[in-house]
């Protein structure tokens, strides 16, 4: 899904320059002329970055990254502060004046590491829950997913192994990622929950399984959201046939 890249700066000509600059490798943007528009985008919408330059007050950059930093969530979303200081670390900040080349090299590398770091979270999260959950844990981890993926602007996708002699929920776990996530329904169905996946990489995945075990492909489920699916019984419904 298309990153979203919050520029909060006090200068238009700058406010331009940076915006153009993401746009460049089709991220959306949202821009803010104050700390106050920064704090209001915020608390409706989570960025993927935030690009806040230092020169604004009332409130301050960092009044403003101190609010960040008090919410669970927003604390993890990656910033590059904007300054004039040249010995500034450049993978926290952005020196001006600004070029161009140099905004998308900090842009892209930021997202990614954020990315990252999202994926390597998950990656602990399925190694400290274990290998196979049940429905109740499906349906609060799919709830929870789906508004990751909506403040995030990621995707997440579902795919349904019906029960199939000689196939258990630990050997379709073994042809998934380690950030996925398998739960076995009351009636024997497998359901393999894909993080940071949209619909066509959750077709590869389920017909890797399916050549690797033998399974009927036509008999698996794929559905994916938040976009396409806004609720974990939405999700379920279109993938459990």
């Amino acid at each position: 899904m298309t990153p979203l890249v919050l520029i909060g700066n006090t200068d238009p000509f700058d406010l331009d320059l940076l915006e153009e600059a993401c746009r460049g490798f089709r991220a959306e943007v949202v821009t803010a002329l104050d700390g106050a528009q920064v704090l209001d985008v915020v608390a409706r919408e989570m960025p993927n970055l935030i690009v806040l330059d230092e020169r604004f007050v009332e409130p301050n950059a960092d009044e403003i990254l101190q609010v960040l930093r008090r919410d669970t969530l927003l604390s993890r979303v990656p910033v590059l502060l904007g300054t004039a200081n040249p010995d500034a670390d450049p993978l926290t900040c952005l020196i001006r004046p600004y070029r161009v080349t140099q905004v998308q090299r900090a842009v892209r590398k930021r997202l990614q590491d954020a990315k990252d770091l999202r994926r390597k979270r998950r990656e602990r999260q399925s190694r400290d829950t274990g290998e196979i959950g049940n429905r109740s844990q499906l349906l609060l981890t799919l709830d929870y997913e789906l508004t990751q993926a909506r403040r995030f602007r990621s995707s997440v996708s579902c795919i349904s192994f019906p029960p199939s002699e000689g196939v258990t929920p630990l050997h379709i776990r073994a042809q998934l990622r380690a950030i996925d996530l398998v739960f076995q329904d009351v009636d024997a169905t497998t359901i393999a929950l894909l993080l940071d996946t949209d619909e066509i990489g959750a077709k590869t995945a389920a017909v890797r399984v399916a050549e690797n075990l033998n399974i009927s492909p036509a008999s698996i489920g794929i559905a994916s959201g938040p976009e396409r699916h806004s609720s974990a019984a939405l999700l379920l419904a279109a993938v459990i046939r």
